[in-house]
């Protein structure tokens, strides 16, 4: 590769038109896009410049040995992470594969709900996939998509300390997450409906609260169809929860029903309780899954990285040293 041709790949990495094809013309246009005049200057003085401006050291008086280290400081990069959704990974590298990418879920429910007044749960990839775009963030000219299969959803669940991922608004998840460098699915949230068949036990001071303990879950957070953990456990519609494993339900006023009153009204009605589990669960994503992840690759100057539904998402991506 000759310096000009090193020129060129630099020019392409800072995204600086350049329609000259000397040497000292791709100089000149390197320096104009990053603020440097050049003319009337000697060269050496304008290659100081750019030095001090993208923080590569000129350790040797030689142009060629200069632009060599320009390039491979350039086009080699560093590593950055960032989480969120979107994603704005700027100073990318052109055709660089992303490094760590981990997608994380999220379930919401429009409203409190109560007994007589159920409200649904809806998570991402409820539809059966998840989708993730990888865009050059310029109306989307150019676009990647990896399309991730959720044939079980991928839920999350709010929860106020603990939990795997912390959104840009400063809220705490516990959800199930996909780590696409190890190749994995982490299961943290567990989906269960509430049958007759378990051995309830009526407790309250103020409700008839009924209580079961469930095996292999955390009561750090939990959302329900007819029953919310935002309202008080001595409070018709109120969740309680104990010893991380047990959840009552204020089913009814206090001394208004039986254990037997509950169990018909959960054979009557599809009571869904989401909450973490004790211990994460892995399994393999799929060699498609996989393949398709490694195929994506940044945009430069500016990588954007999305998906609908999620509580977020956090990757690594090769840039550019940002000039000073």
């Amino acid at each position: 590769m000759t310096d000009g041709e090193r020129l060129t790949a630099i020019l392409a990495q800072y995204a600086i038109p350049c329609e000259k094809v000397s040497f000292r013309g791709k100089l000149d246009a390197l320096a104009a896009g990053l603020g440097i005049q050049t003319q009337g200057r000697l060269m050496g003085d304008v290659l100081d410049d750019i030095a001090a401006k993208t923080g590569v050291e000129r350790d040797n008086r030689l142009y060629g040995t200069f632009i060599r280290k320009l390039y491979e400081g350039v086009t080699s990069g560093e590593d950055a992470t960032l989480s969120g959704n979107p994603l704005t990974c700027e100073n990318a590298l052109a055709g660089k594969p992303l490094g760590a990418l981990h997608v994380y879920g999220k379930s919401t429910q429009n409203g409190v709900p109560t007994p007589t007044a159920p409200v649904p749960i809806l998570s991402a990839g409820d539809s059966g996939t998840v989708t993730v775009t990888v865009s050059d963030g310029a109306n989307d000219s150019q676009t990647l998509t990896l399309t991730l299969q959720t044939p079980n959803a991928l839920p999350g669940i709010p929860v106020t300390s603990g939990g795997n991922y912390t959104d840009e608004n400063g809220q705490r998840w516990v959800c199930d997450e996909m780590d696409l460098a190890r190749g994995v699915y982490l299961q943290r949230v567990t989906k269960f409906k509430l049958t007759s068949s378990m051995r309830w036990t009526k407790v309250g001071n103020k409700v008839d609260r009924y209580f079961y303990t469930f095996n292999g879950i955390n009561t750090a957070g939990v959302l329900c169809t007819h029953f919310s953990a935002a309202i008080n456990g001595e409070t018709v519609g109120g969740i309680a929860t104990s010893n991380g494993t047990t959840i009552g339900f204020a089913y009814a006023e206090k001394g208004t029903t039986t254990v037997s009153d509950f169990e018909q009204f959960l054979n009557e009605n599809d009571v869904l309780v989401y909450t973490a589990l004790a211990a994460p669960v892995e399994t393999a994503l799929s060699a498609a899954e996989i393949a398709a992840y490694k195929a994506l690759t940044t945009y430069a100057p500016t990588t954007v990285i999305s998906a609908s539904g999620v509580s977020g998402l956090a990757a690594t991506y090769r840039r550019r040293k940002a000039a000073e």
